[in-house]
């Protein structure tokens, strides 16, 4: 085998009898049915659990571990992750870059032999829809990739920074190679469009991708790249399909230890994200973030849990554990962002105003009048912090605002001892797993 990407994959699928058959020529079966392409894109332990961005979310700043829970993680690559260590900080074999590959192995799959199933009539929307899914969760799989292992898009250095190995086929032969981050993007994007075309509307479940969570995606890749005039017009496409909001103040029981149902109506596609650094026994929120918060702001009640020590663990959970999929309060605050930047004020004090009036206690809810675009652009910053907090989007955002010149620092703090990560720094693009670069001959991160 030339590349360690796709190792354990066949363990995955030696547990799927449905799926593998021990052929005289010892090759893998093959999926013939549209029902077992789909039952690999029902697979929720695996299409849902957000890998990629469980990295960002454990290396980026909405929260800090008390110095036992630090000194009482199991594994030594996890807390070398929160130090944002050079090296080491994967355990080797079962790591997120290796679970987030067997997810694109399974949409090339899908991808690969769909395209021997001839649909009749009657299952032409059963085949769109499949073949949608495994672009989406491609592209998903692909962007957080990226957004973690490679430097932020940069348009005077896209072509020269490296990026991510893009698995385009099941043939485990193909060598992996790291081609420019644009390269990257780009496909991205092409898988996203192409899932754009394929996708219904509305899915069966939320676990399963739609055109709006297709659309959402492709509004996130953009603001990533800082090109808002597309973010812009990608999340107005959603949001024409749909743009519900949780009204906070009628809809939920902000005291509830478990405020939020999962599938809930702002969730277009359901993810999740799950890391022993960011449990609830082990996770506290920064304290300057929870700061932020207004005590009219009905979020401070809903997203955090007081704990003994007069820190505060977060609860607001959108999904299983934490959320890492698509919803539509990102879409509101996309728009919002990217109508300030373009100077467009008065629909970005439309959307913002449309969300905080539904996160505020009724009589004490204030609209924001600010009209200077740059000052609005601070106030809708602040409240992407505020509501994506825990969501898998802190990193990127980091590393996108940094690279337009925010100078964001991150610090982490044990005992007496403190640990920096500055604007600039090479380990804001993370050390892939030792073992990957000695089996595939790809270069390493500096």
């Amino acid at each position: 085998m030339k590349t360690l990407i796709y190792i354990g994959i066949v363990m995955l699928f030696a547990s799927c009898e449905k799926f593998l058959d021990i052929k005289p020529n010892q090759r893998l079966a093959i999926p013939s049915q549209l029902k077992d392409l789909q039952a690999l894109m029902d697979d929720v332990n695996l299409i849902s659990d957000n890998k990629g961005g469980v990295v960002g979310e454990v290396s980026a700043d909405d929260y800090y571990l008390p110095e036992s829970a630090w000194k009482g993680l199991s594994q030594e690559a996890h807390r070398r992750i929160y130090l944002w260590e050079k090296d080491n900080i994967f355990m080797p074999l079962s790591n997120e870059w290796m679970l987030s590959y067997r997810s694109v192995y399974s949409t090339n799959v899908v991808l690969d032999n769909i395209q021997e199933i001839i649909p009749d009539k009657t299952e032409q929307d059963q085949w769109n829809n499949i073949k949608g899914q495994a672009h989406f969760i491609r592209a998903r799989q692909f962007f957080e990739n990226v957004l973690v292992w490679s430097s932020i898009y940069n348009e005077n250095t896209a072509d020269q920074d490296l990026g991510i190995p893009l698995r385009l086929s099941q043939d485990f032969n193909i060598p992996s190679v790291r081609p420019s981050v644009r390269i990257v993007y780009r496909q991205v994007i092409d898988d996203l469009k192409q899932a754009v075309d394929l996708l219904p509307e509305t899915p069966l479940v939320k676990t399963r991708a739609s055109k709006p969570a297709a659309y959402g995606l492709l509004a996130r890749v953009y603001l990533a790249m800082g090109r808002y005039d597309s973010c812009y017009h990608y999340t107005d496409l959603a949001m024409t399909i749909n743009s519900d909001l949780i009204d906070y103040r009628t809809e939920i029981d902000p005291s509830s230890i478990q405020p939020f149902k999962q599938f809930n109506k702002e969730v277009l596609f359901d993810s999740y994200i799950s890391h022993p650094n960011l449990y609830a026994k082990n996770a506290r929120v920064d304290s300057s973030l929870y700061a932020m918060y207004e005590a009219s702001d009905i979020r401070k009640t809903a997203y955090f849990t007081p704990e003994n020590d007069g820190s505060y663990s977060f609860k607001g959970y959108y999904s299983i554990t934490l959320f890492g999929g698509v919803a539509t309060d990102e879409l509101y605050l996309m728009r919002a962002e990217c109508s300030a930047r373009l100077g467009n004020v008065e629909q970005a004090l439309l959307d913002l105003n449309a969300l905080l009036e539904k996160r505020y206690i009724r009589d004490a809810f204030q609209p924001v009048k600010q009209r200077d675009p740059r000052l609005l652009l601070g106030i809708i910053l602040e409240e992407r912090r505020k509501e994506l907090l825990f969501s898998g989007i802190r990193w990127m955002d980091i590393k996108r605002l940094n690279r337009d010149g925010a100078n964001i620092k991150l610090k982490r703090v044990l005992g007496t001892t403190g640990y920096e990560l500055l604007p600039g720094s090479p380990r804001f693009n993370l050390t892939i797993p030792e073992d990957v670069i000695s089996q595939s001959g790809m270069p390493q991160n500096p």
